[in-house]
């Protein structure tokens, strides 16, 4: 009796086993790389050939660099004209200095750009640099023999004080007593000249631009019925239209335009705008080219800012395109970045469905040992 309880419990254990069996899913086996290769084939029925698609990457890399090369020279041009705007030249830096205005007047660090902006106000400014600049012109001159002197001077100093009443220069004989006293008038108008001498007729000696020199010689006589000697007015070489533009050229850069392009990468922008257009006749959709450019802009102006910042901290024009694409490169090294994560990311993720629905049908991974897979 108690054999026969076992069988029929053996019976049923097994109808229940072989049951659950014939519920378990087939186990499939993964295809070979040849079979996934021939699949492949399938699906494109005229594939390219190896060498032309290497040929295609070849392209695509070099456009690519090409795009780069273009905007990147954009904004190296750009900055390398606004620093060379704003690295005054050192004449002019040393006429500022004997006015006292070193400190107060350089677009390299944004000083006086505010107090001058309007035309009227740059006059105001220039004036009195073009009158330093000649003052130092014109002792060095003298020094080096090219403006003659008095007779027994042998060198010329600067008169001490700016404000100095009826003249700018002495000049000096070997035991350093003062031989003459020369007023400097930058100027090409004769009766400012004349002013002069009948104001301060003790100090008869002037130099003046070429201008201001052949005016006195034009009105020689003019000056000789008014008592004044115009053989004491000297040329100092010095054009007036010249010295006008070697100042004004500078100065001007203290304006509301200038300090606009301190902030707008003008040349990097129309570089990018170029670009933009050859990448839509090439084909490209227009929301990508859009995002394309907006993301180059952008970089632009960052760049354009970090160079500006770097010059003001330091007051040196030179260092600013170094900062630019600095800043740049740091960027798109960052950019690369994160899009390369991104796409790790999303292959990631891809692979990790993979698996998922491979162990939900209960596929054998490739991976797995065929002797332990189950």
């Amino acid at each position: 009796m108690r054999d026969r309880f076992y069988r029929f419990w053996s019976d049923i254990a097994a109808v229940v086993k072989a049951g659950s069996r014939n519920n378990r899913p087939p186990e499939i086996p993964p295809p070979s790389l040849r079979d996934l290769a021939a699949d492949a084939r399938t699906r494109v029925p005229d594939p390219p050939a190896w060498d032309d698609v290497l040929d295609e990457a070849r392209r695509i890399r070099l456009a690519v660099l090409q795009v780069d090369a273009f905007v990147i020279a954009g904004l190296v041009s750009s900055e390398a004209w606004i620093a060379s705007n704003d690295d005054w030249p050192a004449d002019v830096k040393a006429a500022l200095k004997r006015l006292g205005w070193a400190r107060r007047y350089s677009p390299t660090t944004f000083n006086g750009c505010w107090r001058h902006l309007s035309p009227c106000g740059r006059e105001h400014l220039a004036n009195p640099v073009k009158g330093a600049w000649l003052e130092l012109h014109t002792v060095d001159g003298m020094n080096h023999g090219d403006i003659p002197m008095t007779s027994g001077a042998t060198h010329a100093e600067l008169a001490h004080s700016l404000n100095q009443p009826g003249y700018d220069i002495t000049e000096h004989a070997p035991d350093a007593h003062v031989v003459d006293h020369v007023q400097v008038k930058a100027t090409d108008n004769w009766h400012l000249i004349e002013r002069h001498l009948s104001r301060y007729p003790e100090y008869p000696h002037v130099e003046t631009t070429h201008e201001g020199a052949q005016a006195i010689h034009d009105h020689a006589q003019a000056m000789l019925d008014h008592g004044l000697d115009p053989q004491q007015v000297h040329d100092t070489g010095i054009h007036a239209d010249w010295l006008n533009d070697h100042i004004g050229s500078h100065i001007d850069h203290i304006n509301a335009v200038h300090t606009f392009r301190e902030i707008v990468p003008e040349i990097a922008l129309a570089a990018i705008v170029a670009v933009a257009a050859i990448k839509l006749r090439r084909g490209e959709s227009l929301q990508a080219t859009l995002a394309w450019a907006k993301r180059q802009a952008t970089l632009a102006g960052i760049s354009r800012l970090a160079g500006l910042t770097v010059q003001l901290l330091t007051g040196t024009a030179a260092v600013r395109p170094l900062a630019a694409i600095g800043t740049r490169f740091t960027f798109e090294r960052g950019y690369v970045a994160q899009q390369t994560a991104a796409t790790l990311a999303r292959i990631r993720a891809t692979l990790e469905a993979l698996r998922e629905s491979c162990d939900a049908t209960g596929y054998a991974p490739w991976s797995a040992n065929p002797s332990t897979a189950s």
